[in-house]
């Protein structure tokens, strides 16, 4: 197929240059038209390979030489919000009218993140060769994760990109709205509980020394309960370290492990044992999935690819285990009520929506409402989970604090007496 050098001009009246890959000015006219440019003038490159004929050795049974794939100069990464931001302002130019790759050479000089801008430059690149845009997105799976690039792939088939990017917007921002629910109902009892420790470490290792000091000086002997309290102290003052070591070991060893998927595996199962928390963190879970797979329907995806890419939109094992699940019963021939029913980490109202949803022929519609459900319940979960720990937290360090507090008091009557017998 004949290389073209062209001259076009872009939809904003600049004049544009390059070389494309066509089998005539006719498809290349088409190709540039795709893009927003139309043609100006082109010319057939004529590059020879005195070295080799593009044809020798075929008789010989041997392969034509491939053209290598374009090597990566780097892997590139961008936070949630970044990814939002851009799809917000792609999906209101293509909307406007304005060509794809019109509106993303527009939105490149308008990131802050340098790993999307990084990626988005080579998305152009790649758009500019004629692959498409949902491929080119393919290359970059830190950035634009999977389920991101087959709803992306469903609208370019469909014809609808724009229809589907106002839902691809509307579904990451519920996703970062429940990541900020999970993050919640993990942090605030965390917080308390760090609290908790920091006042019960601060009174033993500063405040009790000093009162069993006045003891020792005088010669009196403390009553039982403040000599508890004065050996807790010593205690953790002559091993202040290992005390360090031991409250630093169960934060270093969860952020150790969210680098491996095993380490997830094990994480999620600690915390949805967790009374009331894993109930919510399981909800959260099942409710991602429900609505990643209707966005997936909804953009032209098929049943089993969607839910093959359950385990990246769950991010949850034992979901995700069930949706292979469900998956493996369709390959062998059981439709949607049937794949879904009796999974171990399916609530049974999912179940019963998706039975009604694949009967009524509305399946992405049920499935969005099952997730939207499941999010207010998880919500609510976390307001009634703070509910709960504030006052149970605050009430324990009372009882902490006061009982420090006891021992001094009792300490301190029996210094009063000494003195007053001494």
């Amino acid at each position: 197929m004949p290389t073209y050098t062209y001259r076009a001009m872009a939809m904003d009246g600049k004049e544009q240059t390059g070389t494309q890959v066509a089998s005539s000015t006719e498809e290349l006219a088409t190709a540039l038209a795709e893009r927003g440019q139309f043609l100006v003038e082109s010319e057939e490159s004529t590059v020879e390979t005195p070295d080799r004929d593009p044809g020798a050795g075929l008789f010989l049974g041997e392969e034509p030489e491939a053209e290598p794939p374009r090597q990566r100069k780097r892997t590139y990464s961008c936070s949630r919000t970044d990814l939002i931001q851009f799809t917000i302002s792609l999906q209101t130019l293509i909307e406007a009218g304005v060509p794809l790759l019109s509106g993303l050479h527009y939105i490149l000089p308008q990131l802050t993140s340098k790993g999307l801008s990084g990626s988005l430059a080579e998305v152009i690149e790649d758009l500019e060769q004629g692959i498409s845009f949902s491929e080119s997105l393919r290359h970059h799976p830190y950035v634009f994760p999977s389920l991101y690039v087959e709803i992306i792939a469903g609208g370019e088939e469909s014809g609808k990109l724009d229809e589907v990017l106002v839902e691809l917007v509307n579904h990451l921002e519920w996703t970062q709205e429940m990541v900020s629910t999970t993050r919640k109902a993990l942090a605030y009892p965390i917080f308390l509980i760090i609290v908790v420790v920091a006042v019960t470490s601060s009174m033993l290792m500063f405040v009790v020394p000093r009162f069993t000091a006045i003891f020792e000086k005088m010669g009196a002997e403390m009553p039982i309960p403040t000599k508890i309290l004065d050996a807790c102290s010593r205690a953790l003052l002559d091993h202040t370290g290992v005390a360090l070591a031991i409250a630093a070991t169960p934060p270093v060893t969860a952020f150790l492990l969210r680098f491996s998927p095993r380490g997830r595996a094990i994480l999620a199962r600690i915390f949805q044992r967790m009374p009331m928390i894993g109930s919510v963190i399981r909800q959260i879970a099942v409710s991602r999935l429900c609505n990643g797979l209707a966005l997936l329907l909804d953009a032209g995806v098929n049943v089993g690819k969607a839910l093959k890419l359950g385990k990246a939109i769950a991010d949850d094992p034992a979901v995700a285990a069930s949706a292979e699940e469900a998956l493996h019963r369709m390959e062998m021939g059981s439709n949607m009520e049937e794949a879904f029913a009796d999974l171990p980490a399916i609530p049974p109202t999912v179940s019963f929506m998706v039975a009604t949803g694949e009967k009524t022929g509305r399946l992405s519609y049920t499935l969005s409402k099952a997730g939207a459900h499941l999010g207010s319940t998880a919500k609510e979960g976390v307001t009634r989970l703070i509910s709960i720990l504030e006052p149970a937290l605050i009430v324990g360090l009372g009882l902490i604090v006061g009982g420090i507090t006891a021992c001094m008091l009792l300490g301190m009557y029996s210094l009063m007496d000494a003195v007053r017998n001494g």
